[in-house]
């Protein structure tokens, strides 16, 4: 990919690590993976619309930080950066996420690969074992040359070794820690082993009802945890929407896309309501509803609604309990799935919509859009519980 270092650095981050990205310090220093760069370091990204320019650093790391976009402006306003404009943040999204591997507004060549480390033999080497009695160390006939430093760090242009120094510190540190843990749970066992035999010497029922107490508990364990139904999410229904309910379960619970036309071509028929389930970070099983009428939503349904997924036209509010999407979408998480090579329509652009992208070709690109419609969903009701949270009412002290 082209764009300068910083912004392939980012890239390569978030390839590995797209749930833990990085964050604009306090001084307005970027780390990424133990390098430090300045927040106002060009990208190399310059913007679609005259006037604005590259893109900063910090601008596209808190682009990736905050997916809403209420909350990215706030945060590049409290840090007097100038934010990326909307119609770019989905082509930039993209680049960052590996949908897309060029853009137009990149600048640049693309980078050169180092070239390879050509290891030559020493003149010791090409002889055959012929060792000098007097020669003060023997081990020198078995070496060999990379040249000088230069060809050495060729592949790293500009850095050192000492990298390599702390990530071995810290793989030391790391197995000095599981050391402890281990002798730490080896004597638990001991001690636990111990304390069972003696109960099995004075009391063989009570260890027997003890030891299956302890088996059902630890099966238990193993069960995954469920939270039940979270909430409905409302999909479009239209032909042309590109998650309707006929392909939404592909998507959001085995991470495929399938188009709606390919599914009614294998002879999928549509559900009035789909019930989808994925498993968080932390292992919990949440369940979701999803419906593309909701008209037949009670009141007390609404207040269950987490997500309303937008086709791109205002028609399709028509009869809604909130029929203005200004007012919808303050409430309710927006979001727009769209296919990476397409413009974002105007509607989208005015709401607070946030925008997902699905490759055409590409199906192992296919999670990083699952991932991305989830984190979004998290973050929603995260924020909300904590509204309601913080608009509870104080008990009164007795």
């Amino acid at each position: 990919m082209r764009g300068a270092p910083c912004l392939r650095a980012l890239r390569a981050h978030l390839a590995t690590r797209p749930n833990n990205p990085p964050d604009v310090a306090d001084d307005g220093s970027v780390a990424i993976d133990g390098t430090t760069y300045k927040g106002e370091e060009p990208t190399g990204y310059r913007s679609s619309q005259q006037g604005i320019g590259v893109y900063s650093l910090a601008a596209v790391v808190l682009l990736v930080r905050y997916t809403k976009q209420s909350e990215y402006l706030r945060a590049c306003i409290a840090r007097k950066i100038r934010g990326v404009v909307t119609v770019d943040q989905g082509d930039v999204r993209a680049l960052l996420s590996g949908a897309k591997d060029d853009s137009a507004n990149l600048e640049g060549e693309e980078p050169v690969e180092a070239p390879p480390i050509e290891v030559v033999e020493t003149q010791a080497t090409q002889q055959k074992e012929e060792v000098d009695d007097d020669a003060d160390d023997p081990f020198e006939s078995k070496c060999y040359s990379l040249g000088d430093r230069n060809a050495a760090l060729v592949c790293i242009p500009g850095r050192d070794f000492s990298f390599a120094a702390r990530l071995w510190e810290r793989y030391v540190e790391r197995e000095k820690q599981a050391a402890k843990k281990r002798q730490h749970e080896e004597k638990k066992a001991k001690e636990k082993a111990a304390r069972d035999e003696k109960l099995r010497k004075k009391d063989p029922v009570a260890a027997d009802k003890k030891r299956a107490r302890e088996e059902a508990k630890a099966e238990s364990k193993k069960k995954p945890r469920t939270s039940g139904t979270v909430g409905i999410i409302i999909v479009p229904n239209a032909p042309t929407a590109l998650l309707t309910l006929v392909n939404a379960a592909d998507l959001l619970e085995r991470n495929t896309y399938i188009t709606p036309a390919q599914k009614r071509q294998q002879g999928a028929k549509k559900e009035p309501v789909v019930k989808v389930s994925r498993t968080r970070g932390d292992g919990v099983v949440q369940s979701f509803k999803l419906v593309d009428d909701p008209r037949r939503l009670s009141d007390s349904d609404w207040k269950k609604v987490v997500a309303v997924v937008a086709q791109g036209a205002a028609w399709q509010f028509k009869g809604w309990k909130v029929s203005q999407p200004v007012d919808l979408f303050n409430k309710y998480l927006g979001v727009h799935i769209k296919y990476d090579d397409s413009e974002t329509p105007k509607d989208v652009k005015k709401w607070n919509v946030s925008v997902v992208s699905v490759n055409k070709h590409k199906r192992h690109l296919d999670p990083t859009a699952a991932h991305s419609f989830w984190r979004l969903v998290d973050d929603h009701i995260a924020r909300r519980k904590k509204e309601k949270a913080g608009a509870a009412p104080a008990r009164r002290k007795k």
